[in-house]
């Protein structure tokens, strides 16, 4: 069931609070590893400094595919607008 709306999407909640929830962790991990100067590769396969750059890259590295299987699993759909 997707009960969570946004912009014209709609998101199982319980599923998307797992994707955030793994995303918090794995984005904390990250920068952990920056703060301790650990060699970190992110999901992305490359190494991770903590700049913005690698940042961006490794939200989107970390959420596309997440996201897509979401999509492909039917944890997101987009809906048209009933008004």
């Amino acid at each position: 069931m997707r009960d969570l709306k946004f912009d014209g999407i709609e998101f199982n909640s319980e599923w998307m609070e797992g994707v955030q929830l793994q995303f918090h962790q794995y984005m904390e991990s990250m920068m952990v590893a920056v703060d301790r100067e650990e060699a970190w590769v992110g999901s992305s396969g490359r190494n991770f400094c903590g700049c913005e750059w690698c940042i961006s890259r490794e939200i989107l590295a970390f959420l596309v595919p997440r996201l897509t299987r979401g999509v492909s699993s039917g944890m997101i759909a987009t809906v048209q607008d009933q008004t």
